[in-house]
């Protein structure tokens, strides 16, 4: 919920670029439960965040405390591959990407350090001085190990 009692919920729908695949979904509410037609285009805002037909999977969001929104997944690797990477988007308040955080609003970081590695983020916080910790899990396929606790820590 942002300061102003309005509602903001993320998630993902059908990749609108390319044929397969999922894109980062962003919705406002007004306090009365009506979309904000303010916000993105009549409400919402989908951003293609990896590569064409990619699948995105956004699971957590955050609104800091200068208003602007965070949402943390994952994205099909950029290198085209079927293995998965984390992703941070950041966003005006208005749901403009916000140019300043990574490259171009988006961060995407491999956990597994492998091409086969597959990356998930679950939870997002942030922190009193502005960092953002992502929590989730990692995998190597091919590797004998299951799953494993990522932690990643991002500048603001």
């Amino acid at each position: 919920m942002q300061s102003d009692g309005k509602l903001v919920i993320a998630g993902y729908t059908t990749n609108v670029g390319g044929t397969t695949g999922n894109d980062s979904l962003l919705v406002r509410y007004n306090t009365d439960g009506s979309l904000d037609p303010t916000f993105g285009s009549g409400g919402k805002v989908i951003t293609a965040v990896g590569p064409t037909n990619s699948t995105d999977d956004i699971r957590a969001l955050q609104v800091q405390s200068d208003g602007k929104l965070v949402i943390a997944g994952r994205t099909t690797n950029v290198g085209g591959t079927t293995t998965n990477d984390i992703v941070l988007v950041r966003y005006n308040a208005d749901g403009t990407l916000d140019p300043t955080f990574g490259s171009g609003g988006k961060v995407i970081t491999s956990v597994g350090g492998s091409t086969d590695s597959m990356d998930y983020a679950n939870a997002l916080q942030v922190q009193p001085d502005g960092k953002l910790v992502v929590a989730g899990h990692t995998a190597i396929t091919g590797s004998g190990v299951g799953n494993v606790v990522a932690l990643v820590r991002v500048q603001p």
